[in-house]
């Protein structure tokens, strides 16, 4: 089957590559907090890259990518028997691209697809909890058919995800969470307002959590991203995931009921799009 060129290949993928971590978990995010516990988060991420690839290969070695995220949420959890809780968010932010070699200069700042959580803990334990939920991201976002870079996707989108978190120890904590995730096809797509088709993406985190002492966290996370190959008109691109992360996060109570988590996250593998680091700071306060 045709396939496109790498170059038409990278500047068309850009544009609906998610800001970086979007859409990945932190360490405590699966806590199933006790009903009646209402949280408001705020988020910055400053994301830097500098290796563009495609299918795998390099196209240039000093491609500039430059992402400042932020994010509001609310959630409220509920339940007692069995635990719940509904989680909104709005990401906002700015994207930059530019690479001389390929005479790409492209950005955008805004609004991202704002989305929405219900978490469900049907098994809560004293040394262990398994949850599940379902993400709902609404196509509110920046977007424009002939930008590279866009905020948003132009697609509505919905991913089950499932989590097991185990405490073989007091002072250790294991988490494993796996996540699909499914795209509807953005009519508008590119100047000539083409379709694009998006296979599933595919998700596995692992994350190893020390608790130094009451209220200081540590935590090693292992991200992997894999799917979400797309075709243009039907025509394939070969632009698949198949992506490796690593994250140091630090998650610091600040009295009873504030916290902040701060983070430090190297994408080291990534097939098609940019190569980049992250460092990022969240601010979360219970009311």
């Amino acid at each position: 089957m045709k396939r496109f060129p790498a170059f038409a290949c990278i500047t068309l993928t850009l544009g609906f590559v998610p800001p970086p971590a979007s859409a990945d978990n932190l360490v405590g995010d699966y806590t199933p907090y006790p009903a009646g516990t209402h949280l408001a988060g705020m988020r910055y991420g400053y994301s830097w890259g500098g290796d563009l690839r495609a299918r795998g290969e390099s196209l240039d070695a000093d491609f500039e990518y430059r992402d400042q995220q932020g994010l509001l949420s609310v959630s409220r959890y509920a339940g007692r028997s069995t635990r719940w809780a509904a989680f909104a968010a709005l990401p906002f932010g700015r994207t930059e691209a530019d690479s001389e070699r390929l005479r790409l200069h492209s950005d955008d700042s805004g609004i991202g697809d704002p989305y929405m959580i219900v978490a469900l803990w049907p098994l809560v334990r004293e040394t262990y909890h398994l949850a599940f939920s379902g993400w709902l991201h609404v196509p509110l976002g920046s977007y424009e058919p002939g930008r590279v870079v866009n905020q948003g996707m132009n697609v509505w989108s919905a991913k089950a995800e499932a989590n097991l978190t185990w405490r073989p120890r007091p002072a250790w904590t294991l988490e494993l969470t796996t996540a699909t995730r499914f795209f509807a096809d953005n009519d508008e797509y590119g100047p000539s307002h083409a379709t694009l088709e998006r296979d599933p993406r595919y998700t596995v985190e692992t994350r190893v959590v020390r608790d130094v002492r009451p209220g200081l966290r540590l935590s090693l996370d292992y991200f992997y991203h894999a799917g979400s190959e797309t075709a243009v008109n039907g025509v394939e691109r070969d632009d698949a995931w198949n992506d490796h992360a690593a994250q140091l996060t630090l998650f610091r109570r600040l009295g009873e009921r504030r916290a902040l988590t701060i983070w430090y996250r190297n994408d080291f593998v990534v097939r098609s799009g940019p190569e980049y680091q992250t460092v990022a700071v969240r601010f979360m306060q219970a009311f």
